[in-house]
């Protein structure tokens, strides 16, 4: 129903209403005409209010209609791009969350000069390493020099009468060795150390290896291995000696070979000068 529709059954009703009360020959048409214009006077607020409604109906529909048939044909061009929000523009608990751009400009030179600092200390340590490296190269080719000497002069010191089987230093020959090694430092190039065994170690060796129950060549290259390790620990431990007294740099070189006697058993050491 339209709103046409509507207003002319509102005129159509209006009409009836005249018919249906007024009658002049009523003996109280007076009465009748009171009421009639009452009542009319009602159904023009009726139909004025009924009119307001459909046209607010109407206007409604139209408003809805437009909505839903243009929400996605919405001219951009005719809207106005807001600017950017300055900072100034932002909530306190939002600004301390950004980093003020002088700061940054600040923390950034900060930055720059730390790393400039940093980079001239490197390269002042790098400096000091090629100069320490130098040094090591050329005192390393100084005991390379000394170590492959020919010279075959020297002096010697031993200690022989060490406890069977152990590679044990006793205090009389420390000190022997001690009172040696000050006294010949100055001059010396190298110093050499040799193992002694004698036939008492290797009674002692071959009765340790014979407790063994084993066949014949196992036991041989037990008592060759404890052999070599018997020289072996006897020259560390007097190697030891001789840094305790001289300290680490002191150059020391060592034989391939065991010197075996009868009855001497301990280290000999040699001051090559």
């Amino acid at each position: 129903m339209n709103k046409d529709e509507l207003i002319k059954i509102l005129q159509e009703r209006s009409q009836e209403s005249i018919t249906q009360d007024f009658n002049p020959e009523d003996e109280s048409s007076s009465e009748h005409l009171k009421q009639f214009k009452v009542r009319r006077k009602e159904d023009k607020k009726i139909f004025r209010l009924n009119f307001i409604i459909l046209l607010l109906l109407c206007t409604l529909g139209y408003a809805l209609y437009y909505h839903f048939t243009n929400e996605k044909a919405v001219d951009l061009t005719k809207y106005i791009e807001k600017s950017a929000v300055s900072f100034t523009d932002l909530s306190k608990e939002d600004k301390e969350k950004y980093l003020p751009k002088s700061q940054l400009q600040s923390f950034q030179a900060q930055l720059r000069e730390h790393d400039k600092n940093y980079i001239a200390k490197l390269e002042k340590d790098i400096e000091g390493l090629v100069v320490d490296l130098n040094e090591a190269k050329k005192a390393k080719t100084v005991v390379l020099s000394k170590a492959k000497t020919k010279s075959k002069r020297y002096n010697a010191i031993g200690c022989y009468d060490e406890v069977a089987g152990t590679k044990t230093i006793n205090k009389a020959c420390k000190d022997k060795i001690s009172r040696f090694l000050k006294k010949t430092k100055k001059n010396t190039i190298k110093f050499e150390i040799i193992a002694v065994l004698d036939t008492k170690d290797k009674a002692f060796i071959n009765n340790k290896v014979d407790q063994i129950n084993t066949n014949k060549t196992i036991k041989n290259n037990l008592k060759e291995f404890l052999t070599q390790g018997l020289a072996r620990t006897r020259v560390l431990e007097a190697a030891w000696l001789v840094k305790n007294v001289l300290g680490e740099k002191v150059l020391i070189t060592y034989v391939n070979y065991i010197a075996k006697t009868e009855d001497k058993r301990g280290i000999t050491i040699r001051a090559y000068y």
